[in-house]
């Protein structure tokens, strides 16, 4: 429920546990931003839950333009944790780009409609 971006996550380290969740547009910035969820603060008993591999699958897949394969992951994730609402907008994206398949010049950075 907390969001960090690319510098926080860089400088926390391997203090925290994070995932990326996407990657926005932001103007005077190729490539746009990485921004992360932040998870836990790293301790020595705690570790990354299963599920965040799972997301990180499925982003992998996203991001090669393999929909399919990361439906599959971000399903099997909502499965695990129905309440995954990063989870559930990704799904979203590759359904509509199943649908409708980008162009050649296609990144996969979203460009935010509102805040």
């Amino acid at each position: 429920d907390i969001i960090i971006g690319e510098e926080t996550r860089r400088l926390a380290g391997d203090r925290i546990y994070a995932r990326e969740l996407d990657r926005l547009m932001v103007y005077g910035r190729v490539g746009g931003l990485a921004i992360y969820e932040l998870l836990a603060v790293a301790e020595p008993e705690t570790k990354p839950s299963s599920w965040v591999a799972l997301y990180d699958s499925g982003l992998a897949a996203y991001r090669a333009r393999d929909f399919e394969a990361a439906t599959i992951y971000f399903q099997k994730l909502l499965d695990a944790r129905p309440s995954d609402q990063p989870a559930r907008i990704m799904l979203e994206r590759c359904s509509q780009f199943i649908a409708s398949p980008p162009g050649e010049d296609w990144e996969a950075t979203n460009a935010m409609k509102a805040k």
